[in-house]
């Protein structure tokens, strides 16, 4: 890899997460809903904390879905 790239792998099982869930969120309680439960399930499958987030676009299309992979990326400096 180039020192300039850089890359973020998310967990397997999102592709997994976003095949199960709808292509359009056009209440933004709906896109609310997506956005707690993906932070639940990244809890749940210990692939790192309690945080979700989504970009949607003006029509409530998903364009794409985020995760906190700090701990499990190694992202991190715990203190000393």
């Amino acid at each position: 890899m180039d020192p300039l790239d850089f890359r973020i792998e998310i967990p397997a099982w999102v592709g997994n997460f976003l095949a199960n869930s709808p292509k359009v969120f056009a209440a933004v309680e709906d896109r609310m809903r997506f956005v707690i439960a993906l932070a639940r399930e990244n809890v749940e499958r210990q692939s790192g904390g309690p945080f979700g987030a989504a970009v949607f676009d003006s029509r409530g299309n998903l364009v794409a879905p985020g995760i906190n992979i700090v701990v499990t990326s190694n992202c991190f400096n715990p203190p000393r």
